[in-house]
């Protein structure tokens, strides 16, 4: 990936992410950010705006400068309909750069597909799409956050995950557990 070479930013999209999946993360961080100009590049590079903004979550946009001032580079990669992702996940990667640099990556799978099946009133669904999806894995990089281990819980994730929904009155998640179905 050349944005590596180049010393581009830390939050990237992969060519596979089609323009239609990158304007639709970026609309969706736009609303919880309520950063006006965030998107993605030609290079696929996320660019958060120069801005201030008075609406919008103040925690999500503190977990995105961390992300982009990260040590850690962030892959978003197209996972759709791919049966070892649910929504979003995250994995370690390293990237070898030109000169034999090796960096730490995480590459964030997201399944745009299972976010169009979701059915809800528009609070529940505005409260749990795709920008809220990768915010919750980009917890997990840049908080190093844990999700919850049992039923009944919310993990430190969802718990900083909360706190941004709260800052732009959307409902707030109860529980996070998931079990594999097979």
């Amino acid at each position: 990936m050349s944005v590596f070479a180049s010393g581009g930013g830390h939050v990237v999209v992969r060519e596979n992410v089609s323009s239609l999946k990158r304007q639709e993360l970026a609309q969706k961080l736009r609303a919880i950010t309520g950063w006006a100009s965030l998107s993605f590049d030609k290079d696929g590079i996320l660019r958060l705006g120069s801005e201030d903004s008075s609406s919008g979550s103040q925690s999500a946009r503190d977990l995105l400068v961390q992300a982009v001032n990260s040590d850690n580079y962030i892959v978003v990669d197209d996972a759709s309909s791919r049966s070892d992702v649910a929504f979003c996940r995250v994995v370690p990667a390293r990237f070898r750069t030109p000169n034999g640099t090796k960096l730490r990556a995480y590459i964030v799978l997201i399944d745009f597909a299972d976010f169009r099946q979701l059915l809800g009133n528009d609070e529940a669904r505005a409260s749990f799409d795709v920008g809220w999806g990768f915010l919750h894995e980009v917890d997990h990089v840049v908080a190093d956050s844990k999700d919850a281990e049992e039923q009944g819980l919310l993990g430190d994730c969802e718990n900083h995950i909360n706190v941004m929904r709260s800052e732009i009155g959307l409902p707030l998640r109860v529980e996070y557990f998931f079990t594999e179905s097979h």
